[in-house]
């Protein structure tokens, strides 16, 4: 028992709530030890790993992203006769249109470790971004995107499962009722939970 305890222990010390400011952070959000995070909204059960950096973004429920993710807003404008920024004076190039979130990362998505979304990129419900990718478009819900520029792999699901993912409507609900319809969603899915254990048992 005293070992379970160690453990959890040092599991909760690797999390802290949050720097930086503005924030709207669910109760049941988690931000990583070293993460700065500024003037964005995580929605229920969505949170961040270690060191990232994530700037004036909306982040839907069920969405986690992995250690020392960069997301917007910040960029330097190279049509400018001067790349450094002390001519913007009322830091435009940081924030934009001031009280907007300048990114958009939906319900259930999965940003890889040392990923990069760029300043106005949104990603839809569902998505995943590959570790390392440098993401310069928007990515549509479910699709499955790497690399530098990150490009598509593949849909996770057939659009025909999509479709009926987004009618269940399943990621606005609480984690206990999503558990009292859990068999149901993998029925649409057709999710082989026996075949996912043994796969990662052998």
């Amino acid at each position: 028992m005293r070992r379970i305890l160690e453990f959890a222990a040092r599991k909760i010390s690797d999390f802290r709530f949050v720097q930086g400011r503005n924030n709207i952070l669910d109760c049941t959000s988690v931000v990583g030890l070293g993460s700065i995070v500024t003037g964005s909204h995580f929605g229920y059960l969505s949170g961040c790993n270690r060191n990232c950096e994530i700037d004036l973004a909306w982040i839907g429920n069920y969405t986690e992203i992995a250690s020392n993710v960069r997301i917007g807003p910040r960029n330097h404008s190279f049509s400018n006769f001067t790349i450094t920024d002390f001519v913007y004076m009322n830091r435009e190039h940081v924030y934009g249109k001031k009280g907007e979130y300048v990114n958009r990362i939906g319900h259930d998505v999965w940003i890889g470790a040392n990923a990069i979304i760029l300043t106005g990129v949104e990603i839809g419900n569902g998505a995943v971004v590959a570790a390392g990718s440098i993401v310069p478009k928007s990515v549509p819900p479910y699709a499955i995107v790497g690399g530098n520029p990150a490009r598509f792999i593949k849909w996770r699901f057939p659009k025909e499962v999509q479709a009926k993912l987004e009618e269940t409507q399943w990621f606005l609900l609480k984690k206990e009722d999503v558990l009292l319809r859990r068999e149901e969603l993998e029925r649409i899915v057709g999710f082989d939970r026996g075949g996912f254990m043994t796969h990662y048992m052998d």
